[in-house]
């Protein structure tokens, strides 16, 4: 079964073309990758995705639910993990994670049960209440991580790195 189906998608900043008439379906439980050099379009076809811009042209389904239609309830079903860190250094891991439970409605029941285990699961129950600022690169990842599973997604955005090509030689 199809999860997401994406139909001559198009997206045009005034004169310029950013999205070109893509098409491609996922199925439920595919891992899927967006490859291609800068400028290709990655970003604004997972923006588009996310429903944080729609497009000029084209269909967008996620699970059944077409995007120009009811974006709402497309956002209940998607977890986004940027590709900077968005989280506040100055709060405690815990606390960012229930600020964000809150954005996504998860019910106050719920949330600390939720976070707490989703802290376990990434291994970093020990330092929940600790303040961000003192948390290492990879655990502001593993923070990013149950930032975007923490309203029980059906599908995981995960954003780009660039890589350097001066790098390989």
């Amino acid at each position: 079964m199809d999860i997401i189906k994406v139909i001559n998608l198009t997206k045009k900043y005034g004169k310029i073309l950013a999205v070109n008439d893509v098409s491609f379906n996922i199925k439920k439980g595919e891992i899927f990758g967006l490859l291609g050099p800068n400028g290709a379009g990655k970003t604004t076809i997972i923006s588009m995705l996310s429903t944080i811009l729609l497009p000029t042209k084209g269909d967008i389904i996620i699970d059944k639910i077409n995007l120009k239609s009811k974006p709402k309830e497309i956002r209940k079903r998607i977890g986004l993990v940027f590709q900077e860190t968005i989280v506040d250094e100055e709060l405690s891991g815990f606390d960012n994670m229930d600020i964000h439970a809150r954005l996504y409605g998860v019910s106050s029941k719920e949330r600390s049960e939720k976070i707490s285990l989703l802290f376990k699961l990434v291994g970093l129950e020990s330092v929940s209440k600790n303040k961000v600022s003192t948390y290492s690169g990879g655990m502001k990842r593993k923070l990013e991580l149950i930032r975007g599973l923490i309203n029980n997604p059906k599908i995981l955005f995960l954003g780009t790195y660039q890589f350097d090509r001066n790098l390989r030689k």
